[in-house]
């Protein structure tokens, strides 16, 4: 059996941050430890919750970015999956089965799939772009134990590809084997999936061809339903079960 950290960052929403607690209290797999960073929380919250298996820090982090870099701090040692609050494990034997692959693995990062999620419609990755060596997908990667030495941090002035960067360079130093198994429900309409004028201006800084695809998003965004929109946009690298 192996030992997992997941870490929940919440902006202190605590009804989406109750769902995916409850998601991890009701896995089979006990031998882990999940650690929730989230800018605010109410007291009552915090005493319910709170349990040998469940620890808070709540009012440390300046930003997303910044909350995951204290869970790196925390974490290291252990393989460690990102469970961010509205996020919930596809099954209550999740970990259960995290545990075996890894344990196939050695000390190498692996990636599970992540289904996508907008109301009642689910989206699962296409097999060729699941093994596409330059898909990466934050909400079902798990990061194998590393030396404090060699902690990858998250660059926090990255307002959107942190997470990307992140992943690489892990796969870089400590390999990465990828398994078809959907262990993550990932909820869309969050800032990485739902264009703005924030997004398009984010793009804008790393280079011309995001920046333009960004606006045809946000375009398409805002004369479609968000369904419509979800299911033009993955269309080619995702498919559809209701």
């Amino acid at each position: 059996m192996k030992f997992i950290n997941v870490i929940s960052v919440s902006d202190g929403n605590e009804k989406e941050l109750k769902l995916t607690i409850n998601s991890v209290r009701n896995q089979k797999y006990n031998f882990y430890k999940h650690i929730i960073i989230a800018k605010k929380l109410s007291k009552k919250f915090i005493i319910r919750y709170k349990s040998r298996k469940i620890v808070f820090v709540v009012g440390k982090d300046k930003s997303i970015y910044n909350a995951m870099n204290i869970g790196e701090k925390i974490s290291f040692k252990k393989h460690t999956i990102y469970l961010n609050s509205g996020d919930i494990f596809s099954s209550n034997k999740t970990l259960q089965t995290i545990s075996k692959k890894i344990t196939q693995t050695k000390n190498s990062n692996t990636q599970f799939v992540s289904i996508l999620k907008f109301n009642k419609t689910l989206f699962y990755p296409r097999k060729k772009y699941f093994y596409d060596v330059n898909t990466y997908t934050h909400s079902s990667f798990v990061r194998a134990p590393i030396t404090r030495n060699k902690i990858i941090f998250y660059d926090e002035n990255l307002k959107i590809t942190a997470d990307g960067k992140w992943m690489r360079e892990n796969a870089k130093l400590n390999d990465l084997k990828k398994f078809y198994i959907p262990v993550t429900l990932f909820s869309l309409n969050g800032i990485s999936t739902l264009p703005s004028i924030k997004t398009i201006l984010i793009k804008k800084k790393i280079n011309l061809k995001e920046f333009y695809k960004e606006i045809i998003k946000f375009i398409i965004s805002k004369l479609v339903s968000k369904k419509l929109f979800y299911l033009i946009i993955y269309s080619n690298k995702y498919f559809v079960k209701k």
